[in-house]
C-alpha cells in the first residue's frame, strides 16, 4: 500500500509538473500573440503627468489619449508651452471646456505631423473647467506639455 502510494504521488507530480509547463507556455504565447494584432501600443516608452503639464518618449508606435483637466476663470489666459519631436504618426492638442459638446469645438486645437515647439497663450471667456488632451494616432516620438494660468 505504501508502495502504490508513492508511485502514484509521483505519476501525479509529474503529470502537474508537464501540464503546469504547458499551460504557462500556452498563456505566454498567447500574451505575446495579443500584443502584436490590434494592439494600441507597440514598443516602449516612459509617461509622466503632472497637475500642469504631461510628458512622454514613444519608440514604436502609440494611440492614446491623454487629458488632464485645469480649472480657469473668465478673463484668465492659459499658456501653453510644447516641445513635440515627431518621428512617425501624428499627435493632436486641444484645450476645450469640459463637455461632450465643447470637445468637438474646442477653444484651441493643433495637429502635429512634424516637429514643433512654441508657445500659445489662450484667452478664456467663460469660467470653467478645462481639459488639455493629447490624442497621438500611430504616433511615435516625444513630446513635452506644460501649462500654466496668467
Amino acid at each position: 500500500m505504501y508502495l502504490s502510494s508513492s508511485v502514484s504521488g509521483s505519476v501525479r507530480s509529474r503529470w502537474f509538473r508537464t501540464n503546469a509547463t504547458s499551460i504557462a507556455l500556452v498563456l505566454l504565447l498567447t500574451l505575446t500573440l495579443a500584443g502584436c494584432s490590434g494592439s494600441t501600443t507597440t514598443g516602449f516608452g516612459w509617461t509622466f503627468w503632472s497637475s500642469g503639464g504631461m510628458k512622454a518618449s514613444v519608440s514604436g508606435w502609440k494611440t492614446d489619449r491623454e487629458t488632464r483637466t485645469v480649472r480657469l476663470n473668465e478673463g484668465d489666459t492659459l499658456v501653453i508651452t510644447y516641445d513635440i519631436e515627431v518621428d512617425h504618426g501624428s499627435l493632436s492638442l486641444r484645450v476645450a471646456p469640459r463637455s461632450i459638446r465643447a470637445f468637438n469645438d474646442p477653444t484651441w486645437y493643433r495637429n502635429f505631423e512634424e516637429s514643433r515647439s512654441g508657445t500659445v497663450e489662450i484667452e478664456i471667456d467663460q469660467s470653467g473647467t478645462y481639459e488639455v488632451t493629447a490624442t497621438l494616432r500611430r504616433f511615435g516620438g516625444s513630446y513635452d506639455i506644460t501649462w500654466k494660468k496668467d
